[in-house]
């Protein structure tokens, strides 16, 4: 592939790179205006616009950028405010796995207590309401055991009175 800066073909030789090859007719003993010479590429200020930032971690001095940045891997970049400013777009939310797999936990957690939970509802309050499940069906328990007492409890009754 030939690296150019004005996509000239190069001109013969081994590996021509930004050679222009031949200039033209030189019986006048010039350079024609416009024409394609070798050129210096890179080493510019680049800027782009309006690139949103979709989260900081300063524990790991890390900044998430939406879109692409110019220059090399680790290179040197500057972040200033927007002159132009953004239009008013929602910002973008990142999903939190952690917490959507405790979501997905406490969801598992209402069904098996028959208790009615939507996807949207905070973590707190669907701990909540799974704990509120948990105590009713817990009672509920109890006193299925405490009445399963009694009637045993008044058929030994019956049995002693019989004999």
């Amino acid at each position: 592939a030939v690296v150019s800066t004005q996509s000239t073909g190069g001109g013969g030789g081994s590996q021509p790179l930004r050679q222009t090859g031949s200039l033209g007719d030189m019986v006048s003993n010039r350079v024609f205006k416009g024409m394609t010479m070798p050129g210096h590429m890179g080493n510019e200020k680049v800027t782009v616009q309006n690139i949103e930032i979709i989260s900081i971690d300063e524990k790991q001095n890390l900044i998430l950028v939406k879109g692409s940045i110019p220059g090399p891997k680790k290179g040197f970049l500057i972040i200033k405010n927007a002159v132009k400013g953004l239009s008013n777009k929602e910002p973008i939310v990142l999903a939190n796995f952690k917490e959507e797999e405790i979501k997905n936990h406490l969801i598992k957690e209402a069904k098996s207590y028959g208790a009615s939970i939507n996807a949207d509802m905070s973590i707190d309050e669907m701990q909540k309401v799974v704990d509120a499940a948990y105590k009713a069906k817990d009672e509920e328990k109890v006193s299925k055991k405490s009445e399963s007492k009694n009637e045993n409890n008044d058929l030994k009754k019956s049995e002693n009175g019989d004999k």
